[in-house]
């Protein structure tokens, strides 16, 4: 290994400043693989054969031309959609990465937190604060998925996070058998089968009819009245996936693109949530933190909560879609205008004219479309990999770092 004073490393350090240096020169005009243009060539395009089409009426027939004094006055007004426009897309994808340093930076503290804050007394507490780690890190790949609307747990990244007893409760979520019931017909609906129907009693508790007899009917529930005449404790049984929200004569402002299937996108982020909170309470249950400790955890699990909330009103919170259509149709209609307002040009410079200000126009709307929404794939978002990667291996760093080391440990004059 080179020492920091000698030649060859100096050089390297050289021609590597160098190298980043003329990499921050360089102009990105001619960078086209992340530019707008691969998102608005074809608009333009068709804007410039318009544009032709209009100079070779006005060549070979009547010449009906529009007085220039018309392109200021929609200029202006065009601009400042425009402007409103790509600043409410940033203003969306900079409030993204602030929320998603804030995800890594809670995460980090929560770690370090259970790692120095939480004392191993019995001889499981190791293995079970690791687990708690690796569910701070699988709880951010999980915000990664939820917010791309990518659903369950089958993804590489989530490979030795996840223990099995977590896996196997996610994998059977949706099914719910009350083995408490016999098949008799002792149950709480009055069903004959002890697996309740999730549809059926979602439907039963929301329409307030029931197939059953009067007596279930007016009986609450999930609670029973056995042979003995004892009544069972209430007990609340959710269906095996919530209703559909669908357009009915009670939900009228419920579009169809807007309609939720309830069964489908399980909030995983939050249930790992409550697995990390299970560990803190078990934790302070047994005296093995301080109060103020537990304080501060409870602290950076709210942070954390919040940070997903509002990445969720980034997701789900898009631009007006009244405002969007206007913008596009004020676009389209000054570039239809344009290129009869400038007849007096060449005809060359009138088609050139209408693509250059068609590919500014519609490549400022194309951008504010583009990073509106930052927790995708393409090239211009976020890098939401990147980020869980990073993070993966500073918290194994901080795992392997609070482990206890076996051997002896050498003395600093033998390091």
């Amino acid at each position: 290994m080179s020492s920091r004073n000698s030649p060859i490393y100096i050089e390297n350090m050289r021609l590597s400043n160098k190298t980043r240096l003329f990499k921050l020169s360089m102009p990105g005009a001619f960078s086209f693989k992340d530019s707008a243009i691969r998102i608005i060539w074809i608009p333009v395009t068709i804007m410039a054969t318009y544009a032709g089409i209009v100079v070779w009426l006005n060549t070979y027939f009547t010449r009906h031309a529009l007085p220039v004094s018309v392109i200021p006055f929609i200029s202006v007004v065009l601009g400042l959609l425009l402007v409103f426009r790509s600043n409410t897309a940033y203003d969306r994808y900079y409030e993204g990465r602030k929320l998603w340093t804030d995800i890594k930076n809670q995460s980090r503290i929560l770690t370090r937190n259970l790692c120095i804050g939480v004392k191993n007394v019995g001889p499981n507490d190791e293995k079970l604060k690791r687990e708690a780690i690796r569910y701070i890190l699988a709880y951010v790949v999980a915000v990664k998925h939820y917010l791309r609307g990518e659903k369950g747990t089958n993804y590489l990244d989530f490979q030795g996070l996840l223990p099995a007893t977590f896996l196997f409760k996610f994998k059977h979520i949706s099914t719910l058998r009350l083995s408490n019931y016999s098949s008799t017909g002792n149950s709480p609906l009055g069903r004959s089968s002890s697996a309740v129907d999730g549809a059926t009693l979602g439907n039963n508790n929301l329409s307030g009819r029931s197939s059953g007899s009067a007596s279930t009917r007016n009986s609450p529930v999930g609670g029973n009245t056995n042979a003995d005449g004892d009544e069972d404790s209430r007990l609340f049984y959710f269906p095996e996936e919530p209703e559909e929200l669908t357009q009915t004569p009670t939900t009228p402002l419920v579009n169809e693109n807007q309609a939720v299937s309830g069964g489908e996108n399980v909030n995983i982020p939050m249930h790992i949530m409550c697995e990390i909170a299970k560990y803190v309470e078990t934790a302070r249950d047994s005296n093995r933190m301080a109060p103020q400790m537990y304080g501060n955890i409870i602290a950076c699990m709210n942070s954390l909560a919040s940070s997903l909330a509002g990445c969720e009103r980034i997701v789900a919170t898009p631009i007006p879609l009244n405002y969007s259509i206007h913008l596009k149709q004020s676009v389209y209609v000054y570039l239809l205008i344009l290129p009869w307002c400038i007849l007096e040009l060449n005809p060359i410079m009138v088609t050139l004219v209408e693509f250059i200000t068609a590919f500014l126009l519609i490549g400022i709307e194309g951008i504010g479309a583009e990073i509106e929404n930052p927790f995708g794939y393409d090239r211009n978002d976020l890098p939401l990999d990147t980020f869980c990667q990073t993070l993966k291996h500073e918290l194994w760093m901080i795992e392997r770092f609070s482990s206890p080391v076996d051997g002896e440990i050498p003395e600093d004059d033998d390091l």
